[in-house]
């Protein structure tokens, strides 16, 4: 993938990577989860070149049973823990009556909110960082989210659910109009479809789906395991599709999937047996130049050295093979990770050689010598391919040191730090993992500034919405003069590791459908920083090429000349050719497609427009 002059990619496969890892921590499938904010980024031109977007299936609402009266069991007092953080209380409703089986979840609270589901008398028990929240939202199947205050679930919190609007319907195969059950049903609105809040379907006995809206209004539909999974199930055979403009109230919804090819074989190591240890396999497609297709993936686990990925679309795929990197194997471990390249799916029999590997141990310290601390992310590219291939990732102790692997040691590696609080990010070049003493990654200290990120009506913005920032007067190259971030669940933002600069600051752009407005002067170190965004127009149509033939492609840009700090909109064209912008201003727009490596036009056009044929010119 290319890369032009920042860090976005390494930011988006930064957060991809620590999630792999969090998910291998929790559940031993190591799941690579969405984060609060699925990220996508894109280069210092607003380039795509990586797409980690979303996917990790929420928990089902749980519901429970019938209300029982309040007098059934004593209200329990809310307490905090002196230095744990537990929150215990109790949901009722407006009548005094136990809820039972709703959600419970800590908002804002760091990286992930905790979350707790109350029992058959209303009662829950909440752990959380210290001082971290002072509002939980209660979700109740059936009925839309409220807020509560902690302070008043100390004598029961009487909540009052409003009725919700819901949208049901059925999965069914294609061709055969078999039924399908249990398959992931996930509803984002249409004003904002890539946000990483989406409300998840609960199946019911007889076949049917209801997902529960926030409130009215037309919806997207994903049905299906879009980009990850764990191990295969025989849900991940089919195909998974979005619905558009679906509007809330819907009962009848009829959705259709069609089973996708698998690639099929056998991982085994060096003296020819099956490994039987906890891989990630992730398919990337391929478009007809070579360059990944984020349109097409799908991301597998396995256990026993089985090779399986189900579901994919017809194509040519790109393997990518990584092992998980066990705490007793710092130094030599059984198999390090591969890639196997240009794959038909539909493949049987595919055999993946693995090489014996190494696990790298480091430390990472600022320029006076004193260690990092805390979180960020650790990643190992093969020599020379940074931010251009899937790297290894790290592990980060908190403590000041990593481990990453398992390594292929007959090779050289780059090393990558990232997205530790407060630093610059910071590399190391060439480490052999047997070097002795291990790396060392050195970050220098940054500034950072914070805000929040609002619509022209004062009202928040969802997580995601990407914001970048252009030091004035500076060589754009210096690490620390340009930067992205996005916002979170809150539509609260935090761009770290800055020089000590003033700084032209924007949201919007990607694929967030925002307009920005542009604030300029804005010093490092400054926070309560106030973004204002509009929705902005749509365009959406066909690429092709010069004979008239559809093009997939890693990157398609709009340059509509809005853009100084923030992303350009851009969307990731599949085999259909379509794509689809939104947060456009209105007027000409200019289109740059990425192929092969090169950026090429695809014409002028005005926003906004539907069906515009957007031609690929090599002159």
């Amino acid at each position: 993938l290319a890369r032009v002059a920042s860090t976005d990619m390494r930011r988006g496969i930064g957060i991809f990577g620590s999630l792999v890892a969090i998910g291998a921590a929790l559940t031993l499938v190591w799941v690579r989860s969405r984060g609060p904010h699925p990220i996508d980024r894109s280069d210092s031109d607003g380039e795509r070149v990586s797409d980690t977007a979303d996917a990790r299936p929420p928990s089902e609402l749980a519901v429970g049973p019938a209300h029982r009266p309040t007098n059934e069991a004593p209200v329990p007092e809310v307490r905090r823990a002196d230095r744990a953080s537990r929150i215990v209380g109790r949901i009722l409703d407006m009548e005094g009556r136990p809820v039972a089986g709703a959600v419970v979840r800590l908002v804002h609270a760091g990286p992930t909110d905790p979350s707790a589901t109350t029992d058959e008398d209303g009662n829950f028990t909440l752990d959380a960082p210290a001082g971290s929240a002072t509002t939980v939202v209660v979700t109740r199947n059936g009925f839309a989210d409220a807020q509560v205050a902690i302070a008043s679930l100390a004598g029961g919190a009487r909540v009052a659910f409003a009725n919700a609007w819901v949208i049901e319907g059925t999965v069914r195969e294609r061709g055969t109009d078999t039924p399908i059950v249990a398959i992931p049903v996930m509803a984002k609105p249409s004003s904002s479809p890539e946000s990483n809040h989406p409300s998840i379907g609960v199946w019911r006995e007889n076949g049917t789906f209801t997902v529960t809206l926030p409130g009215p209004g037309s919806y997207v539909l994903d049905v299906g395991a879009k980009y990850l999974s764990g191990i295969p199930t025989t849900t991940d055979a089919f195909m998974p599709t979005r619905i558009e403009a679906v509007a809330a109230g819907t009962t009848t919804l009829r959705v259709t999937l069609e089973r996708g090819r698998g690639i099929e074989g056998e991982i085994v190591d060096d003296a020819g047996q099956r490994v039987a240890r906890l891989l990630s396999i992730d398919a990337v497609g391929r478009t007809p130049a070579g360059d990944p297709d984020y349109t097409t993936r799908k991301i597998v686990h396995s256990t026993d050295g089985t090779l399986n990925v189900p579901g994919l679309r017809p194509g040519r795929y790109d393997l990518w093979i990584q092992p998980d990197g066990q705490a007793d194997e710092v130094g030599g471990a059984q198999v390090s990770s591969t890639v196997v390249r240009d794959i038909a799916a539909g493949t049987q029999g595919l055999v993946v050689r693995l090489v014996r590997g190494f696990i790298l141990i480091g430390r990472l310290q600022d320029e006076a010598g004193a260690a990092v601390t805390g979180k960020g992310y650790v990643y190992a590219y093969p020599a020379g391919e940074m931010a251009k291939s899937h790297p290894a990732y790290g592990q980060v102790i908190g403590d000041g040191t990593f481990r990453v692997g398992p390594l292929d040691d007959g090779l050289r590696y780059d090393l990558l730090a990232t997205g530790f609080a407060g630093h610059q990010e910071g590399k190391s070049l060439g480490v052999a993992p047997r070097d002795a003493g291990g790396a060392v990654i050195v970050l220098p200290l940054g500034h950072r500034i914070s805000g929040r990120v609002e619509t022209e009506d004062g009202k928040r913005v969802p997580a995601g919405v990407p914001i970048g920032v252009i030091a004035e007067g500076s060589d754009l190259s210096k690490v620390g003069a340009r930067n992205f971030a996005y916002t979170t669940s809150e539509g609260t933002f935090v761009v770290d590791g800055l020089l000590d600069l003033p700084f032209t600051v924007e949201a919007g752009g990607g694929v967030s459908g925002y307009l920005g407005v542009i604030v300029r002067g804005v010093k490092a170190g400054s926070t309560e920083v106030v973004l204002k965004v509009s929705t902005g127009a749509e365009l959406s149509g066909t690429l092709v090429d010069e004979k008239g033939e559809p093009v997939a492609t890693t990157s398609l840009m709009a340059d509509d000349g809005a853009r100084v700090a923030a992303m350009r909109p851009y969307a990731q064209v599949g085999a259909d050719g379509r794509f689809r912008f939104r947060g456009l201003k209105p007027g000409p727009v200019r289109l740059l497609a990425r192929i092969g490596g090169e950026t090429l036009p695809a014409g002028e056009v005005v926003a906004p427009s539907e069906q515009v044929m957007a031609k690929l010119s090599r002159e």
